[in-house]
């Protein structure tokens, strides 16, 4: 509604057989179709293991073909998630179809760019004391050579790179927050000039996704916003 950009992601483990590998993908092509109809400015985050990595390989290829394929179709960018174990599936087709790869971290990132020259990337970071000095030197190196969506998980690690001055590599960076982040820093961060993206979860397994992916300190925020929503429902009636 603001005009932000949004990534969305379907929550899902990975599938036991290869019928719920289908329905994931189905899920997608729904989804993208969708997007596309509401004109969104929005694109959608697909974790490879969701596409029955663990099941076959054949079939994890074939149904991110299929979901490139809408992609293009419609009009709407994918970001396949990949381990590095996972990354000979979609190597080939993301320089083919000009999809994106997140990496679960920096470092495999720009290690694999240094290889593969994807212009492309998505990084997830954690900012942990310990390896933020790193992950910050690794995306501004990532960024300088292209372009790049930090998906921030640490409000400090992210506000640190935001408020750097006289960084050219800033232009082609994106930050990119879970929903329920702060709304008020977001939009001070867009007046400075950052260019920010929500990360978007939607399905029935929210709860298993909450506990086993969202960093500790975005649960304080999601509980006070889904409060402050009842509240506001509660003085309309």
């Amino acid at each position: 509604a603001k005009g932000l950009l949004a990534s969305i992601t379907f929550l899902s483990d990975a599938p036991k057989n290869i019928a719920k590998s289908n329905y994931i993908t189905t899920t997608y092509l729904q989804l993208i179709r969708e997007l596309s109809r509401l004109g969104l400015k929005a694109n959608v985050h697909v974790p490879i293991e969701q596409l029955g990595s663990n099941l076959s390989s054949n079939n994890a290829v074939e149904n991110a073909k299929k979901l490139i394929e809408f992609g293009n179709r419609y009009g709407i960018f994918l970001w396949f998630e990949a381990s590095k174990k996972e990354l000979s599936i979609i190597n080939k087709i993301a320089h083919e179809k000009g999809v994106g790869i997140a990496f679960k971290d920096a470092e495999s990132a720009l290690n694999y760019f240094k290889k593969e020259k994807l212009s492309v990337l998505k990084v997830i970071c954690s900012g942990k004391k310990g390896e933020a000095e790193k992950e910050e030197k690794t995306i501004k190196e990532l960024s300088s050579k292209a372009k790049v969506v930090m998906l921030a998980q640490n409000e400090a690690f992210a506000e640190k790179l935001i408020k750097s001055k006289g960084n050219g590599y800033k232009k082609s960076l994106i930050f990119e927050f879970q929903l329920g982040y702060s709304e008020k820093k977001m939009s001070k961060w867009l007046k400075k000039g950052a260019t920010i993206s929500v990360f978007i979860p939607f399905g029935r397994d929210w709860i298993n996704y909450i506990i086993n992916n969202m960093p500790s300190g975005y649960m304080q925020s999601i509980a006070k916003n889904l409060l402050a929503e009842k509240s506001e429902e509660n003085e309309k009636k």
